[in-house]
């Protein structure tokens, strides 16, 4: 009844009409969160949640959406949780597109896709892989093979179907090289649909990525391939502040996370052909080169210090408990804040917010279920809570949150961040959903 107190009182009047159950609230340091259903057709409810905290700019403190029927739904116990389930599910059906457009790339183009959320309308390789893996290949099979399909291209002399690389550090490909995790979302969609088209394209442009990949970003001397770390794509945010004038050296490097997204992607082509692409042999080469005994390091970095650097990321560290099992104790060692566990580990001095202090809600969410794989229930129930604030306080499954503080937006001068923030952020949406799903 106290914390019912902080609610609007026009809020709680609009629980209060026909049909709507008791309001119940939860508590996260200053700021309440209630939450109300009714129950419709066939058990399906209608949730109302409110929340006190400043929610981002323009949106409303109040949000009702519905279950649907042939949703997935949950029935937990905890109301909260069912509720932002549920608010999953609906995000994921608002960046459900007919078309998609960004102005970097001229007009709209006709696809039953989905985009990468509010204040992002195209469709990215690695967002949409990471989202599929995490939870919309069983949400909706259909709309994340055509989304996956929408990032394949052929040579502009034709043909030799390649994984198209996303912008990263020093424009594209080789800098960056975690294209490869488009093998992530293709995998999972197979796993859960029969989709002939999805299968003989993933194959074709696998082969090929792999085969320019090893030409060009392979080292014969270390087994390794090189490129900037995968998602963590703004090198002044996560590699040191000379790189952003050198982005040779990026492109010289070697990263945690980008050296296991190649090794699914081979692993892949394992499984669908039947060829030997020699996993094995990167697989050790990746657990000999960046754990340390204690951590995982998170890359190593130029020809001119070829060792690892001190610095940890999560999506790596998380990605190799689940893809090397060799030491899931990493995940005990990942340092975690009070609100959730940072993208990068230690932060960048003098450098605004966003993979820099950033705690991400779809890393968080592969921490949670490399912790379930790890056994180690204390970072797999910090990973939740984490998921379960940052969604019920800003009524939306955000892009990224502060460090520190947990909120979306702090004002700290020339730092101030996350620099951008979106709503339905469409990994933040499918980690929620895998989160619970698998973790």
């Amino acid at each position: 009844a106290d914390a019912l107190d902080a609610i609007p009182a026009d809020a709680l009047d609009a629980m209060d009409g026909t049909g709507w159950g008791p309001a119940e609230s939860w508590t996260f340091g200053s700021d309440t969160v209630a939450v109300t259903f009714k129950e419709g057709e066939g058990d399906l409810r209608t949730y109302s949640i409110t929340s006190t905290h400043p929610v981002p700019q323009p949106g409303p403190s109040e949000r009702t959406f519905s279950e649907q029927a042939g949703d997935p739904i949950l029935r937990s116990g905890v109301l909260l949780t069912d509720a932002l389930f549920a608010m999953a599910v609906e995000e994921a059906r608002q960046n459900s597109v007919s078309e998609i457009s960004d102005g970097a790339f001229g007009e709209a183009i006709e696809c039953e896709c989905y985009k990468t959320g509010e204040k992002w309308n195209w469709v990215w390789t690695r967002d949409i892989a990471y989202a599929t893996e995490l939870g919309l290949a069983w949400l909706n099979p259909e709309r994340a093979a055509a989304s996956l399909l929408f990032k394949l291209s052929e040579l502009k002399t034709g043909g030799e179907r390649q994984i198209v690389q996303d912008t990263g550090t020093g424009g594209s490909w080789p800098v960056s090289t975690d294209r490869v995790t488009w093998a992530r979302g293709a995998m999972a969609v197979l796993r859960y649909a029969d989709h002939p088209e999805l299968k003989a394209a993933a194959i074709e442009a696998m082969e090929h990525s792999a085969k320019v990949d090893r030409l060009y970003a392979f080292d014969v001397r270390d087994g390794l391939y090189r490129g900037e770390t995968s998602f963590l794509d703004w090198r002044e945010q996560s590699y040191p502040g000379w790189t952003a004038q050198n982005v040779v050296h990026v492109g010289m490097s070697k990263s945690l996370s980008t050296n296991l997204n190649h090794l699914f992607l081979l692993r892949s082509l394992e499984e669908l052909t039947g060829k030997d692409h020699k996993s094995a042999d990167l697989a050790v080469a990746i657990d000999q080169a960046f754990w340390d005994g204690t951590v995982y390091r998170s890359y190593l970095m130029t020809e001119l210090d070829p060792g690892p650097t001190a610095q940890q990321d999560l999506l790596a560290t998380s990605l190799a408990v689940l893809d090397l099992g060799t030491h899931p104790e990493a995940m005990a060692a990942y340092p975690h804040g009070p609100h959730g566990p940072p993208v990068i580990w230690p932060q960048q001095q003098l450098t605004p917010i966003y993979h820099n202090r950033g705690i991400w809600p779809f890393v968080t969410s592969y921490s949670v279920i490399a912790s379930r794989e790890a056994k180690n229930a204390a970072t797999l129930k910090a990973g939740l809570d984490s998921l379960v604030r940052g969604a019920a306080l800003n009524l939306s499954h955000m892009e990224n949150l502060e460090l520190a503080t947990g909120t979306h937006f702090l004002e700290d001068g020339d730092y101030s961040g996350p620099v951008i923030n979106s709503r339905r952020q469409l990994w933040s949406v499918a980690g929620f959903l895998g989160a619970i799903a698998h973790g």
